[in-house]
């Protein structure tokens, strides 16, 4: 049986969107792929805080953090090549699109989008020139690299010159159950009153940095209710990264401190609340690799407005209306077309429903182990070529 270890030694709970595809991916390819051996790789802080994580089969906690980047970045070029050795590992699978230095045995790649080269600016000058090179050379080094939507595997044979035969599509996949689930009235009334919920507001989510585009979405709203006298307030959930007091500053120029509320990083159980209440869920981004958040909102029953931008048309079908993210007044048009119609709400609400069949954590791990054996013949080919 080969042995395919898979580095999670990154994830902390607030990884967002990477920290659902990681841990779901390993858990389901343990249950569903027999004929491999997953070896996962967490750090022991990270178990400390999910300890049942430490009861998955093979798995290993590092004294290694993802809390600070680049004290990480060293200890895995100290730690993991040794351990893939000791280990007898037959395939390494980083899911962070790059490798550690001094990976040398077989290895797969998942990049999840390109935003280092495309918004060098969400990132410093350091590490942004860091992930750039890495990201490139480890997608050269690789012996197959996952894209998890088709628009990332256009972007990474376009812009890091990779042969197509050589990147694999593989949408991530989708639990609906955390988000589809019931709502008691207790958790709504705890939920309103920690965020101060008001009657009717309009929900938003991602981290705060300049790609998410969150500037041109308040001036929307402020368009909104000035215009078409709107009652909701906007609520943009999200933790703070790159350059997010532009945000901050954008809702004190327009006079809006008591109609827009920033919650910062919420819990799962909180999020799922938030968006069963939402009137409608507003998606401005620039620039998405793939994006939970629009399943999440339609897995909860929440019409999804987005932008038209990147994977977003790919990832949502039908079941969202879209906007152009750069044009203000288009954003605003869009937003007050479904927040007006009652049945053109419902009808993205049924559409999302659907939508939301098409993504699988079953299929994702399913096509991921067929990758894996793909690159083991692969290298296995060459060693006998």
């Amino acid at each position: 049986m080969k042995k395919i270890a898979i580095n999670a030694t990154m994830l902390t709970p607030q990884s967002g969107g990477i920290l659902v595809y990681i841990l779901n991916l390993i858990e389901t390819l343990i249950a569903h792929e027999p004929d491999i051996q997953v070896l996962p790789f967490f750090s022991n802080n990270f178990l400390a805080q999910f300890p049942q994580y430490a009861k998955l089969p093979h798995a290993r906690g590092l004294n290694l953090s993802g809390e600070r980047p680049r004290t990480r970045v060293l200890l895995d070029a100290l730690v993991l090549p040794r351990l893939l050795n000791q280990c007898q590992i037959d395939l390494f699978h980083s899911p962070i699109s790059y490798f550690p230095f001094g990976v040398t045995i077989p290895a797969v790649l998942t990049i999840h989008d390109l935003r280092a080269f495309h918004f060098p600016e969400n990132y410093d000058r350091i590490r942004g020139a860091f992930l750039r090179k890495r990201i490139t050379g480890s997608a050269r080094k690789a012996e197959k690299i996952i894209a998890i939507s088709d628009y990332t595997k256009d972007d990474i044979i376009s812009t890091l010159k990779i042969p197509a035969q050589k990147v694999v599509r593989i949408h991530q996949g989708f639990a609906p159950a955390r988000f589809d689930r019931r709502i008691t009235e207790e958790e709504l009334d705890r939920i309103r009153k920690r965020y101060q919920l008001p009657e009717k507001y309009i929900l938003s989510i991602g981290h705060l940095e300049p790609r998410k585009n969150f500037s041109r979405l308040i001036r929307a709203f402020h368009q909104l209710r000035q215009e078409a006298k709107i009652p909701h307030k906007l609520i943009i959930i999200g933790r703070e990264t790159w350059n997010h007091q532009l945000f901050y500053e954008e809702m004190h120029r327009l006079n809006l401190q008591d109609a827009v509320i920033f919650t910062g990083f919420v819990e799962d159980d909180d999020l799922t609340a938030l968006y069963h209440t939402a009137d409608i869920c507003v998606l401005p981004s620039l620039f998405e690799g793939f994006g939970f958040s629009p399943l999440e909102s339609m897995a909860a029953g929440t019409a999804v407005v987005c932008s038209n931008t990147t994977s977003f048309p790919e990832i949502c079908g039908n079941a969202a209306e879209y906007f152009d993210p750069h044009k203000v007044e288009d954003m605003s048009a869009t937003i007050l077309k479904v927040l007006q119609n009652e049945t053109l709400k419902r009808s993205l609400i049924l559409q999302g429903f659907e939508n939301i069949k098409r993504f699988s954590f079953e299929k994702c791990a399913h096509e991921t182990a067929a990758v894996y054996r793909g690159a083991l013949d692969q290298d296995a080919c060459q060693i006998a070529g």
